[in-house]
């Protein structure tokens, strides 16, 4: 009977994500545009350059820099997946965006798969609809942007490495080591499961009788396995890395936007810890709440108090995982949060992203600690309980609130209608060059005035520079991509030797200035105020943005 009811709820289960995973893909189909990127930052524009070097047979390089240096900082695996849209499609953005929307439905199964692996048959489904329709998750979805690939991924790697180390099975055995490789691949974050897994491992040997031998030996396959991809990946850097900037550089300076910052020392690095510790503090709970919907309607203190409680819960859960089971998730969550600790944090736009691959493990401990404060006396476990009603409606009520007010306004149904339609327009459509539309230039003019004037300006530059010409300015990828040309980004230091070394180097033939990021007004506006004639300037408008083009006889640096 036992037996039955099991494969019931299992039964049960499946359908149930199977539900959550076509609501989620109905969702994300409404955020699916063929805009490059509603993000100044520069990542998802990066993931299309690199896809467009690999699908054109540069291999991984940095195909914006001229010479096509091979590329050092972000892992393979999404341009890798990327490369066949651009190869097919070019820059048809709307199917490079379908690719991140089937991680996201992706991301969906590995959350019901993994929390309601040991804590019941309602856990999982549950925290996979709060992570189907979060909207955090839901906005990142909409982007070219490695985490939510990243999420999906770590998520089955997590559930496979605990499946190996619990069981003895010759299929766990390739699939631990297969998708936490294809996890640190995609983001190199992901090395902190490789960590977590060896751990749990370590902990099993040490803390119980039966089987340790057979677990010494799973640590040592896992160990050597896991660590084959990643030990070749750092061999590459280490080989192209030098002089050129790659997630080691980045880490070891004391501010990755000030050469003269010099390198990180014991005092920067506390005062990163205490200001990205603040960062997360605040971005872990609201990461559950709808920011809008929540934030106008709390008053500061009452939301303070609410997002305290929330962290509370969470930590309870969290612990108490993490000291009764010691499993991969927990693990994992310790480390991937230690590494976020030590790592440079820019605002909290950065903050909010790194922590939206946790945002089903957020879910699935608050719900743990909930049942540890609320469900005491009852039998134990993490399965669901009436009372989780509660705290569920309350999640899932913001949740949709801010997919009513911002991802399924009132339009949306009318627009479902039209999926059909925009998949069979763009199936076998060919992008070659980006356009004001493309590069969502209504947006920007709403929501950042100056960086749609600064793409803009390189887009009407594209028609009048040689392809082999180079653009010294500070988004170089983006520029790159509107212009088909070379873009490098200026040295960030008022150093006026280096920057003319620089540009000599690079042999800068034009410099396109910003009026959206600090950078350009600390180092590129006070060079050239200080030698004016280097430059012709071809044009400038009041939100800062300056095209100017370079003089041929260019001094020579002292």
């Amino acid at each position: 009977m036992e037996s039955v009811k099991r494969h019931i709820g299992d039964a049960a289960a499946l359908l149930a994500l199977a539900a959550i995973m076509a609501l989620t893909a109905v969702i994300g189909f409404e955020l699916i545009d063929g805009a490059l990127t509603y993000i100044r930052g520069g990542d998802s524009v990066s993931y299309v350059l690199l896809a467009k070097a690999i699908a054109t047979g540069h291999w991984y390089s940095d195909i914006n820099i001229p010479g096509s240096p091979p590329h050092t900082q972000y892992p393979p695996l999404f341009p890798l997946i990327l490369s066949p849209v651009y190869f097919l499609l070019g820059l048809n953005v709307f199917w490079m965006k379908a690719v991140v929307l089937a991680f996201g439905v992706g991301a969906v199964l590995g959350a019901g798969l993994l929390f309601g692996k040991d804590s019941g048959h309602a856990r999982g489904p549950l925290v996979a609809l709060l992570t189907g329709t979060n909207f955090y998750v839901l906005f990142f979805m909409r982007e070219v942007m490695s985490d939510v690939p990243y999420m999906a991924l770590s998520l089955f790697s997590v559930y496979f490495i605990e499946a190996y180390s619990d069981r003895d099975k010759g299929a766990l055995s390739i699939a631990a080591p297969v998708f936490l490789a294809a996890a640190y691949l995609t983001r190199m974050i992901g090395i902190t499961i490789y960590a977590a897994a060896l751990a749990s491992l370590f902990f099993k040997i040490l803390l119980e009788k039966d089987g340790r031998g057979l677990y010494l030996k799973k640590l040592i396959f896992l160990g050597i396995t896991g660590a084959v991809p990643f030990v070749l990946w750092s061999i590459r850097g280490h080989i192209y890395g030098q002089g050129v900037s790659t997630y080691g550089s980045i880490f070891l300076q004391a501010d990755y936007y000030s050469v003269e910052g010099g390198t990180l020392s014991a005092g920067p690095l506390i005062t990163r810890v205490l200001k990205n510790s603040l960062y997360y503090l605040d971005e872990v709970p609201t990461a559950l709440m709808t920011y809008s919907f929540v934030k106008d309607s709390l008053h500061p203190v009452i939301l303070k108090v609410v997002e305290v409680a929330l962290l509370v819960v969470m930590a309870v859960g969290f612990l108490k995982e993490l000291f009764l089971k010691r499993g991969g998730k927990d693990f994992y969550v310790l480390f991937y949060m230690a590494l976020l600790a030590v790592w440079p944090v820019y605002g909290t736009g950065d903050a909010r992203r790194y922590i939206v691959p946790l945002i089903p493990f957020i879910y699935f401990y608050f719900f743990a600690g909930f049942s540890a404060v609320f469900c005491r006396g009852k039998k134990e476990g993490a399965g669901f309980r009436p009372v989780m009603l509660i705290p569920l409606f309350l999640l899932l009520a913001m949740n949709f609130a801010e997919i009513k007010a911002v991802v399924w306004p009132q339009t949306a149904f009318k627009r479902l209608q039209s999926v059909g339609r925009a998949f069979s327009e763009n199936i076998a459509k060919r992008v070659d060059y980006l356009t004001p539309e493309t590069l969502a230039a209504d947006y920007f003019a709403k929501k950042s005035p100056c960086y749609r004037q600064y793409m803009m300006t390189a887009y009407y530059l594209r028609a009048g520079m040689n392809s082999n010409e180079v653009i010294m300015t500070r988004k170089p990828e983006m520029v790159s991509l509107i212009t088909g040309g070379y873009a490098v980004r200026f040295p960030f230091t008022n150093n006026a030797d280096e920057m003319l070394g620089f540009m000599k180097e690079k042999k800068v033939a034009y410099v396109l200035v910003d009026g959206c990021f600090a950078e350009a007004g600390l180092y590129v506006r006070p060079f050239m105020d200080a030698h004016p004639e280097m430059f012709k300037v071809m044009t400038e408008d009041t939100k800062g943005t300056l095209l100017a083009e370079v003089r041929k006889d260019i001094p020579k640096p002292r």
